[in-house]
């Protein structure tokens, strides 16, 4: 690689990058403990890309955490990054235990929640619960992965009490 770990935000334990990996500013990219990358594009210029905890994708990833300007009197193709009003450029978050498949896109502002699976080939322009599955161009939310027992389940395996979901927060985002 031409990045060493300390030109990035943070990259915690575990971290498995499989080449090519394609980045604009790496300060800007935080990648959790036990998260894994394969062939991804990461353009981060002006916000934060970050994946947390037990997230990981297929080969293909591209992330944009910006957008493109427009300027009266400039032509879009000559204005740059730093010609960009404020608010064009916002983080992307892809929360603990994601599973992004094969060319997923995530753009500028999304949050993607916890423990959900991202189709193969989606386009995500908004953000999504979480344990959701979710497909599509652009992304929608498809279904719930599991049941709220289901998650419950899973929840006291992996995190402490202080950070699990409870049956109430679950019944409010399954409405």
């Amino acid at each position: 690689f031409s990045f060493s770990k300390r030109s990035f935000g943070y990259i915690g334990k575990k971290v498995l990058i499989t080449p090519p990996l394609r980045l604009s500013n790496p300060r800007n990219i935080y990648l959790y403990d036990n998260t894994y990358l394969s062939d991804a594009t990461i353009g981060a210029t002006h916000a934060k890309f970050i994946l947390k905890k037990g997230a990981g994708a297929a080969g293909g990833l591209h992330i944009n955490t910006g957008n493109h300007a427009m300027i009266v009197g400039c032509f879009h193709a000559l204005i740059t990054d730093d010609d960009k009003p404020e608010g064009y450029d916002k983080d992307i978050v892809v929360e603990e235990d994601v599973w992004m498949g094969c060319n997923v896109t995530l753009l500028s502002g999304v949050v993607i929640g916890r423990g959900s699976i991202v189709a193969a080939g989606a386009v995500v322009n908004k953000n999504m619960p979480p344990y959701s599955v979710i497909g599509g161009v652009p992304a929608r939310f498809i279904k719930f992965k599991w049941t709220i027992d289901q998650i419950l389940k899973h929840e006291e395996i992996l995190y402490p009490e202080q950070e699990r979901f409870s049956r109430k927060q679950l019944e409010e985002i399954f409405k």
